[in-house]
This record gives structure tokens, C-alpha cells and sequence, in this order.
């Protein structure tokens, strides 16, 4: 006996509107020889006072 999946749908790398699809299609472009420029790479790190304080 086979069981349905909890939580039906697409995964993730296939979903074009989440970070994780655009990054994996970004992947496999370049892998294909496309020269794209690089997502998610300026992250703004925030130290634990600017957390709690909102600063």
C-alpha cells in the first residue's frame, strides 16, 4: 500500500516565485553556459542589539 503525500504540490526548485527556484534555474543556466549575474549574494547581517532594539 502506497501513501499520499501529506502536503501535495511542487517542489520548491521548480517554483519560479521562491528564492530557492530562481537559484536552482540560475544554477542550471550557468551550468548550460549562460553568463548570469550572481543573486542572494549582498545579505544585510544584523548583530543581536539591532534584532532586539529594531535599530
Amino acid at each position: 500500500m502506497v501513501r499520499p503525500p501529506c502536503l501535495p504540490g511542487i517542489p520548491v526548485v521548480l517554483d519560479n516565485e521562491s528564492n530557492a527556484g530562481r537559484a536552482y534555474n540560475d544554477m542550471v543556466a550557468r551550468y548550460l553556459g549562460e553568463d548570469l549575474p550572481m543573486r542572494f549574494l549582498d545579505t544585510e547581517r544584523k548583530g543581536i542589539f539591532s534584532r532586539l532594539f529594531r535599530g
